[in-house]
């Protein structure tokens, strides 16, 4: 069974068409919205870096 997720595709749009696959980047656990923004007092290093590595390691795989 798929996993359930709260985050919707607005009115009116869809993904039913696209051809190329889809990654949804998922916040890690014990952060907020802003986890990625240098200086604001959410900033977390952890989250960032392993957001920056996982994105990194997609775009090797895809450019190959």
């Amino acid at each position: 069974m798929p996993r359930q997720c709260a985050m919707k595709t607005p009115t009116g749009q869809s993904y039913t068409k696209t051809r190329g696959e889809i990654l949804v980047m998922i916040p890690y656990s014990g952060t907020r919205q802003t986890f990625t923004v240098f200086g604001r007092s959410r900033y977390q290093e952890v989250s960032d870096k392993k957001y920056w590595k996982r994105f990194q390691e997609v775009l090797a795989d895809r450019l190959k």
